[in-house]
Protein backbone atom coordinates (compact mmCIF):
# COMPACT_ATOMS: atom_id res chain seq x y z
CA UNK A 1 0.00 0.00 0.00
CA UNK A 2 1.07 3.59 -0.49
CA UNK A 3 3.34 5.02 2.17
CA UNK A 4 1.81 7.64 4.44
CA UNK A 5 4.03 10.67 4.75
CA UNK A 6 3.15 13.19 7.45
CA UNK A 7 4.06 16.78 8.04
CA UNK A 8 3.18 18.28 11.45
CA UNK A 9 2.07 21.84 10.77
CA UNK A 10 1.05 23.95 13.75
CA UNK A 11 1.04 21.72 16.82
CA UNK A 12 4.69 22.39 17.60
CA UNK A 13 3.94 26.12 17.94
CA UNK A 14 1.64 25.40 20.88
CA UNK A 15 3.38 24.96 24.23
CA UNK A 16 1.00 22.24 25.44
CA UNK A 17 0.85 20.30 22.17
CA UNK A 18 4.53 20.56 21.32
CA UNK A 19 5.33 18.24 24.24
CA UNK A 20 3.54 15.43 22.42
CA UNK A 21 4.96 15.90 18.93
CA UNK A 22 7.78 13.40 19.47
CA UNK A 23 5.30 10.79 20.72
CA UNK A 24 3.09 11.31 17.67
CA UNK A 25 6.09 10.91 15.38
CA UNK A 26 6.95 7.63 17.12
CA UNK A 27 3.38 6.38 16.71
CA UNK A 28 3.34 7.28 13.02
CA UNK A 29 6.65 5.50 12.46
CA UNK A 30 5.46 2.43 14.39
CA UNK A 31 2.56 2.31 11.94
CA UNK A 32 4.97 2.33 9.01
CA UNK A 33 4.39 5.96 8.20
CA UNK A 34 6.99 8.62 7.75
CA UNK A 35 7.28 12.08 9.30
CA UNK A 36 9.18 14.80 7.50
CA UNK A 37 10.43 18.11 8.85
CA UNK A 38 10.00 20.08 5.64
CA UNK A 39 6.86 20.28 3.53
CA UNK A 40 7.24 18.74 0.08
CA UNK A 41 5.09 17.45 -2.76
CA UNK A 42 5.26 13.81 -1.65
CA UNK A 43 3.50 14.41 1.65
CA UNK A 44 0.13 12.63 1.97
CA UNK A 45 -1.13 13.96 5.34
CA UNK A 46 -0.76 17.23 7.19
CA UNK A 47 -1.37 17.04 10.94
CA UNK A 48 -2.76 20.42 11.98
CA UNK A 49 -5.15 22.10 14.40
CA UNK A 50 -6.53 24.66 12.01
CA UNK A 51 -6.55 25.59 8.35
CA UNK A 52 -5.38 29.10 9.19
CA UNK A 53 -1.79 28.81 7.97
CA UNK A 54 -0.47 29.42 4.47
CA UNK A 55 0.91 25.92 4.59
CA UNK A 56 -2.45 24.36 5.40
CA UNK A 57 -3.99 26.29 2.51
CA UNK A 58 -1.28 25.13 0.15
CA UNK A 59 -1.76 21.54 1.31
CA UNK A 60 -5.51 21.78 0.68
CA UNK A 61 -4.95 23.16 -2.81
CA UNK A 62 -2.54 20.32 -3.51
CA UNK A 63 -5.08 17.73 -2.39
CA UNK A 64 -3.29 16.60 0.77
CA UNK A 65 -5.38 15.18 3.58
CA UNK A 66 -5.56 17.56 6.54
CA UNK A 67 -6.16 15.74 9.81
CA UNK A 68 -5.95 16.42 13.53
CA UNK A 69 -4.22 14.40 16.19
CA UNK A 70 -7.68 13.10 17.21
CA UNK A 71 -7.78 11.26 13.89
CA UNK A 72 -4.30 9.87 14.51
CA UNK A 73 -5.35 8.62 17.95
CA UNK A 74 -8.50 6.97 16.56
CA UNK A 75 -6.75 5.13 13.74
CA UNK A 76 -4.14 3.90 16.23
CA UNK A 77 -6.94 2.48 18.38
CA UNK A 78 -8.66 0.92 15.34
CA UNK A 79 -5.34 -0.23 13.86
CA UNK A 80 -6.54 0.68 10.39
CA UNK A 81 -6.08 3.85 8.37
CA UNK A 82 -9.45 5.34 7.47
CA UNK A 83 -10.37 8.72 6.04
CA UNK A 84 -11.44 11.19 8.74
CA UNK A 85 -14.97 10.27 9.90
CA UNK A 86 -15.64 12.58 12.88
CA UNK A 87 -15.88 16.36 12.99
CA UNK A 88 -13.01 16.44 15.47
CA UNK A 89 -10.77 14.73 12.88
CA UNK A 90 -10.86 17.80 10.64
CA UNK A 91 -8.78 20.89 11.40
CA UNK A 92 -10.77 24.01 12.26
CA UNK A 93 -11.67 26.07 9.19
CA UNK A 94 -9.65 29.21 8.57
CA UNK A 95 -11.04 32.23 10.43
Amino acid sequence: SARLIFFICDYQDDLEDSKFCDDWKKVIRQFGGEVVDAYHAGITHVLCKSQDSNLANQALREGKRLVTVYWLNDIVVKRVVLPPWKAIHFPLPAK
